[in-house]
Formats: structure tokens, C-alpha cells, sequence
């Protein structure tokens, strides 16, 4: 059993412009972030892409937003992109505990959710730096509806993580804060072009949307920004 703290629960935002969200050092190890969609609203089948934003310093960083579906560009991004695809960047598998980032699987349905973990003690222990960048996509694969997804970004202190399927679980540690926001997506369906910003549309749908980034020292604290408009 889990052992929750909420510390501070951030009201779930909803509307359009860029928004930043703050959170302190709070003692977490972890980072969560989940997508969840609803049958007939949002669309079917979400896939996620995450990884180190390029030229951060970090090994497994993206070495760019160019190149097509399958190209070199996305080899250390976690997330569906066919095969073969990453579950888990960084020196280990998630299973081996030495990873930084790990993606739960692929949800296809028409609504459920996917889970991203961010591992900040396997980061900051291995890479000499002071602030991290981690960038979030993500489009439609099979349909687009409303386009609408809920996202939180959970900071987790302690316990044992374990892969449900397509969601993280955490067995007796301590979820110290939840950061909950509302985005929409139109981009979709297929696999198009990944992160390739040169087509960006319009007319281009294929490419990917910027959701959010991730930015934490460090020390843990840090913060999340995330684009509430339609695109």
C-alpha cells in the first residue's frame, strides 16, 4: 500500500497560452507523469514521446528534432515509434534500477493512460550537471477526437516501482505533490514525422506536439511548463 502525502495538490488548469508550475524540493526521488484520455472524447491510441531535450550535456540526449520516422535522432527518446522502439534511456534497464527514463508500454485503446518515470536520483548522481530539461510529445495514432488529455506530473519519494502495463506503480513510498493540468491535441493519426520541425505545421499534422517540459536541478526542485492550446 502506498503512503500518500499531499503536501500541495495544484488545481487542475484548463484554457490556452504557456503556463509554468513551480514545485519545491520535497525529498522526491521520482518524477511521474501519467496521460490518461476518455473513451469518445480525446481519440484512440496516444503515443508519447520523452527524452533529454538536445545539447543538455546529458549521454542520452536527443541529438536533434531532425530527421524522419526511425532516423538516429529519436534513439534516445522513450515512447512508440514502431519497431524497434525504447522503453527505458540511460545506462541500465529499468529492471536493473540503473535507468533514467522509462516508459510503462503502449496503451491502444480508446481511453486509458501511459506513464512516463523520471528516475532524479539515478540523474543527478550520474551527470554533473545543475539543471535538466526533459521534453514532452506526443499525437494521436489511430483517431483524433477532442484531443483532450489530463496530465499530472507526481513527485514520489521512496518505495519500489513495479510496471502495471502501461502505468508505473509505486508500493510504500510517499507521493509528496501532484501538478494536474488539461491539454488538447489534434495532431494525428499515423506515425508521420516524429519531432521533424522543419514540416511544422500547418499544413503538416503528422509531426508531434510539444506538450510540456520538465526542468529540474540538481537538488530537485524545479519546474513544469506546458502549452494549454489546441494544435
Amino acid at each position: 500500500m502506498s503512503n500518500f502525502n499531499f503536501f500541495r495538490l495544484y488545481p487542475k488548469l484548463n484554457g490556452s497560452g504557456t503556463n509554468t508550475q513551480d514545485f519545491p524540493n520535497l525529498g522526491q526521488d521520482h518524477f511521474r507523469i501519467t496521460y490518461t484520455w476518455t473513451q469518445g472524447d480525446g481519440g484512440n491510441d496516444l503515443d508519447t514521446y520523452t527524452g533529454f531535450a538536445p545539447g543538455t550535456g546529458v549521454t542520452y540526449n536527443g541529438t536533434s528534432y531532425d530527421g524522419v520516422y526511425g532516423g538516429a535522432s529519436f534513439s534516445n527518446w522513450v515512447g512508440y515509434q514502431g519497431s524497434p522502439f525504447n522503453s527505458n534511456i540511460g545506462p541500465g534497464t529499468f529492471a536493473s534500477g540503473n535507468y533514467y527514463i522509462a516508459w510503462a508500454g503502449d496503451n491502444t485503446s480508446t481511453d486509458g493512460k501511459e506513464d512516463i518515470l523520471i528516475n532524479l536520483t539515478n540523474i543527478t548522481s550520474d551527470v554533473s550537471l545543475s539543471v535538466y530539461n526533459i521534453e514532452l510529445y506526443g499525437r494521436w495514432f489511430s483517431s483524433v477526437g477532442t484531443g483532450e488529455i489530463d496530465v499530472t506530473v507526481e513527485l514520489w519519494s521512496g518505495g519500489t516501482w513495479s510496471d502495471g502495463g502501461t502505468v508505473w506503480q509505486n508500493s510504500g513510498g510517499t507521493l509528496e505533490e501532484t501538478i494536474g493540468f488539461s491539454i488538447d491535441c489534434l495532431r494525428g493519426p499515423g506515425t508521420g514525422n516524429k519531432l521533424d520541425f522543419t514540416t511544422y505545421p500547418p499544413p503538416n499534422t503528422t509531426t508531434y506536439k510539444k506538450f510540456g517540459e520538465l526542468n529540474f536541478t540538481s537538488t530537485g526542485n524545479g519546474s513544469i511548463t506546458y502549452t494549454l492550446d489546441s494544435a
